[in-house]
C-alpha cells in the first residue's frame, strides 16, 4: 500500500514538472513565470507542504479595472479573490476598492448614494465624467400626476403625503422599482385618496415603502412616485391613464430606488449585507511603509440579477426606462447609469445589462436592423421573467413599446411591428412549459399569446442580403386590426385581433411524438423530421425526405394529439431560404369562424426547414412551394 502511495507521488511530482518546465504548457499565463529561475522556484514551492503562489493583477478597463489575486495551488488548481483595502488603512492610498459594506443606513452610505447622484447630474457641465449621460435631463420636469411629498418633522420623524399636481409643476422626483408580493394593503383607493393628501401616516405603510422614503429623503430629494400610492388602484380610467405615463415618469425621474433584495413590500431593503469571511494579509506598501489587505472569495454576491426583483416582468420595463438606478442589493448598494457603474465595497462587475441598454435608449443613431434587433433582446429578456396575472403581458412591457415607437415611428400590432411583419412573426418559444392562457391575451400570432419566453430564428444582418430574392417578404399583408381594451392605450392590453396574409400555403399533418412533418403533394409527399439518423436511414432523403424542426407555440398543442395519428395543419410560408437558415414557416389550424370571407387560423408552432443553402452540396434548387398559388387567409 505504502509503494503503491510513493509511486503515486512520484508521478504526480513528474507531471508537476513537466507542466511548469514545458515551453508549450499554459500553466504559466496563470502563474506568470518567465525565466527559468522563477519556474524552478515555483517547482520547489509545489514540492513543499504547503504549496501555494499567489499572484496579483488587474482587469481591463472593459471589464472593470478591478484589481484582484489569483490564488494558484497544486501547480495548476487555482481561484480567484478580491483585494480591497479598508479606508483607514496605509494600502488605501494605492488600493481604490474598498471591502463590502455591512451597514446600508449609516450616513456614509447615504452621503455616497448622494455624492452618486449629484457627480452624475452637474458633471453634465462641471466635467466629462459622465460624457454619456449629457444628453440626460438634469433640470426640473413636467412632474406627474400624485407624487408622495416627504418631509422630516423636527422630532425626526417621517411625515408624507400625496402630493396631486394641478398646474403642471416641474421639480425632480426619484421613482420606487419593486416587488409587490401580492397585493397591497396599503395601496390608495378613491376612499382614502382625500385623507392622504393631507397626510399619509408612515407607520402604515409596509417595509419596503418605508425605506424608500427615507432612501428619498437622505437623496437630497424631496418627492417619489410610488405605483401603489399614487395610482387609485379601484379606478381603471386612473388605472390606464397612469400606466400609459409611465415612460415618462420613469424617464423624467432623476433616479429610479431599486428595491432588488425584497422579495416582497413587506420585507424592506435597508437590512444588513450579507457578506463573507475574509483573510487580513500584512503588505509592504509602495511607499516602503505596512499595511494590510483583504482576500475575498470571489462568490455569487456580484451576481445581481440573481436578486427576486430580476424575476419579475413589471419591474423590468421599470429598470430599462430609468436614467439612473440606485440599486439595493442582498450584498452591496450599487449605482448604474449610461456612463458609469458604481459601489459602495467590493468590486463592480462588467458592464451591466441595464446600463447597455440605458445608454442606447439615449442614442439617437440608432435605426432599422439594430432597433429590431434591441427589440427583439428585449421582448426575450422580458419573457423571461414572472407574471402573476397573464393578462398583464402586454400591459407590463407597454412603456417600453411606447418608447420604441417615439424612435421607430412604426404601427404596434399587439406585441408585433407592422414594418417587418414577415420576420416579427418567425419568434419561437424553444422547449415550451405552460400551455396556452384560458383567458385571451393578445391572437396567435403574437408572442404575447404564449406564457413562456420568445426568441426569433434569425440570421443578424439577415435583412440586408443583397441579391437574394428569396429573403424578401414573401406574403402580402391585404389587412390587419387590432382591438385595444382602452383607446387611451395604445400600446396596452387588446381583446381582438387578426391578420389577413395574402401568402403561399401546404396542407400536412403534423405527428408531435414521432417529430415529423408530411406536407401532402400530387406527385409524392415532401416528409420533414427533426432526427437526422432517421433521415439519413432512408434512400429517399435526398429526394422526399427532409430535416425540419418544430417549435411548438405552447405545451397545449404538442399535448393535442393523444393517439399518435397526428394534427391537420396547414404550413404557411413566412420567410424564404437563406445561406444559413431554412423555409421559415408557421403552422396553422382552422377556427369555426363561420362569419369571415376568408378561411379563418390560429398559429400553433414555428416550423423550419432544412433547406438551406450550406445544408446540401449542390444545393437543393427547389423551392418547396414554387407550385403554390398564394391565397388570402385570416390568421387570428
Amino acid at each position: 500500500m505504502d509503494g503503491h502511495k510513493r509511486s503515486n507521488d512520484l508521478k504526480l511530482r513528474l507531471h508537476v514538472f513537466f507542466a511548469i518546465f514545458d515551453s508549450q504548457s499554459a500553466l504559466h499565463a496563470f502563474t506568470g513565470c518567465k525565466s527559468l529561475r522563477q519556474r524552478a522556484l515555483y517547482f520547489l514551492r509545489c514540492l513543499s507542504s504547503r504549496p501555494f503562489h499567489l499572484r496579483f493583477g488587474r482587469l481591463s478597463e472593459e471589464a472593470g479595472s478591478t484589481l484582484y489575486a489569483r490564488f494558484l495551488f497544486s501547480a495548476w488548481k487555482s481561484f480567484e479573490l478580491d483585494v480591497t483595502a479598508s479606508w483607514d488603512d496605509n494600502a488605501s492610498r494605492f488600493i481604490p476598492e474598498r471591502p463590502l459594506n455591512i451597514n446600508v443606513v449609516s450616513s456614509e452610505t447615504f452621503r455616497q448614494a448622494r455624492a452618486w447622484l449629484m457627480n452624475c447630474i452637474e458633471g453634465h457641465s462641471a466635467s466629462q465624467s459622465h460624457p454619456k449621460c449629457q444628453i440626460l435631463r438634469a433640470d426640473r420636469s413636467r412632474a406627474p400626476s400624485r407624487l408622495i411629498e416627504v418631509t422630516q418633522l423636527s422630532d425626526g420623524s417621517y411625515h408624507p403625503r400625496i402630493w396631486t399636481n394641478n398646474r403642471e409643476t416641474q421639480l425632480q422626483w426619484a421613482c420606487l422599482s419593486y416587488c409587490w408580493g401580492g397585493d397591497q394593503s396599503a395601496k390608495t383607493t378613491r376612499a382614502t385618496l382625500a385623507a392622504r393628501e393631507k397626510h399619509l401616516p408612515f407607520s402604515d405603510l409596509p417595509k419596503t415603502l418605508q425605506d424608500a422614503l427615507i432612501v428619498t429623503f437622505h437623496l437630497g430629494l424631496r418627492y417619489i412616485w410610488i405605483d401603489a400610492l399614487c395610482i387609485v388602484q379601484d379606478d381603471p380610467d386612473d388605472v390606464q391613464r397612469e400606466i400609459a405615463s409611465m415612460p415618462d415618469i420613469y424617464t423624467m425621474g432623476v433616479c429610479t430606488i431599486s428595491a432588488s433584495r425584497a422579495q416582497n413590500s413587506r420585507e424592506g431593503f435597508l437590512g444588513r449585507h450579507l457578506l463573507r469571511s475574509c483573510t487580513t494579509l500584512p503588505v509592504q506598501c509602495p511607499d516602503g511603509k505596512p499595511g494590510r489587505i483583504k482576500l475575498t472569495y470571489r462568490g455569487a454576491e456580484y451576481e445581481s440579477n440573481g436578486e427576486p426583483i430580476h424575476n419579475r416582468a413589471w419591474c423590468f420595463q421599470e429598470r430599462l426606462l430609468s436614467p439612473r438606478i440606485l440599486d439595493f442589493n442582498s450584498t452591496q448598494l450599487r449605482w448604474t447609469c449610461p456612463s458609469a457603474v458604481e459601489v459602495d465595497g467590493g468590486r463592480s462587475t462588467m458592464t451591466t445589462y441595464a446600463q447597455e441598454h440605458l445608454s442606447h435608449w439615449y442614442n439617437s443613431s440608432l435605426h432599422g436592423d439594430e432597433l429590431t434587433t434591441r427589440w427583439r433582446d428585449i421582448v426575450f429578456n422580458y419573457t423571461r421573467r414572472d407574471l402573476t396575472f397573464a393578462g398583464d403581458k402586454l400591459l407590463a412591457i407597454s412603456a417600453v413599446a411606447a418608447r420604441f415607437n417615439s424612435i421607430n415611428r412604426d404601427e404596434y400590432l399587439a406585441g408585433l411591428w407592422r414594418r417587418n411583419l414577415s420576420q416579427e412573426l418567425g419568434w419561437h418559444s424553444g422547449r415550451p412549459k405552460y400551455h396556452r392562457p384560458d383567458e385571451f391575451v393578445a391572437p396567435s400570432w403574437s408572442w404575447a399569446s404564449i406564457r413562456d419566453w420568445a426568441n426569433w430564428n434569425v440570421d443578424k444582418g439577415e435583412a440586408m442580403e443583397e441579391n437574394d430574392t428569396e429573403t424578401l417578404d414573401v406574403f402580402e399583408t391585404v389587412d390587419y386590426n387590432v382591438t385595444l381594451v382602452h383607446a387611451t392605450s395604445p400600446f396596452g392590453a387588446v381583446k381582438d385581433g387578426h391578420l389577413l396574409l395574402n401568402s403561399q400555403s401546404r396542407g400536412g399533418i403534423w405527428y408531435p411524438k414521432r417529430g415529423e412533418v408530411v406536407l401532402t403533394s400530387k406527385t409524392a409527399d415532401l416528409v420533414f423530421t427533426q432526427y437526422r439518423e432517421a433521415l439519413e436511414a432512408t434512400q429517399s432523403h435526398k429526394e422526399t425526405h427532409f430535416l425540419g424542426w418544430v417549435f411548438p407555440d405552447t405545451l397545449t398543442e404538442a399535448a393535442t394529439d393523444t393517439s399518435g395519428e397526428g394534427i391537420g395543419v396547414q404550413c404557411l410560408k413566412i420567410a424564404g431560404r437563406t445561406e444559413k437558415k431554412g423555409t421559415r414557416c408557421l403552422l396553422l389550424v382552422p377556427t369555426d369562424d363561420s362569419q369571415s370571407a376568408y378561411r379563418s387560423y390560429r398559429r400553433i408552432a414555428f416550423f423550419e426547414m432544412g433547406d438551406a443553402f450550406y445544408r446540401y452540396d449542390p444545393p437543393i434548387r427547389k423551392d418547396f412551394f414554387e407550385d403554390i398559388e398564394r391565397q388570402v387567409i385570416k390568421l387570428v
